[in-house]
């Protein structure tokens, strides 16, 4: 998986995720804001343990940050963030 838990504290609902997205040899910062894991989390009916966000979350954080990189759609200074809106432009997945 290119996304990888940064080691920070895990605070997700107030603070939201960091994490370290790697692309070949690149390694950016990627940041998940807290509405993007709260609607995913509904999505997904998660209650929110380190279980439901590192086994459910980050394979679809991952492909969200993947789908954003692949489109050239990083910040200014060249993070990734993952908003409410990349939810709707890449829409939802079933995680298994």
């Amino acid at each position: 998986m290119p996304v990888s838990f940064d080691g920070g504290e895990l605070d997700v609902l107030s603070r939201g995720l960091s994490l370290q997205f790697h692309a070949g040899n690149e390694t950016f910062a990627c940041m998940v804001t807290p509405g993007a894991l709260l609607d995913l989390g509904s999505y997904h009916r998660l209650s929110f343990t380190e279980e439901d966000v590192f086994g459910v979350l980050l394979p679809e954080l991952d492909r969200l940050a993947s789908a954003k990189y692949r489109a050239g759609r990083l910040e200014e200074d060249g993070s990734i963030l993952v908003r409410e809106a990349e939810l709707l432009r890449y829409s939802y997945r079933r995680v298994a």
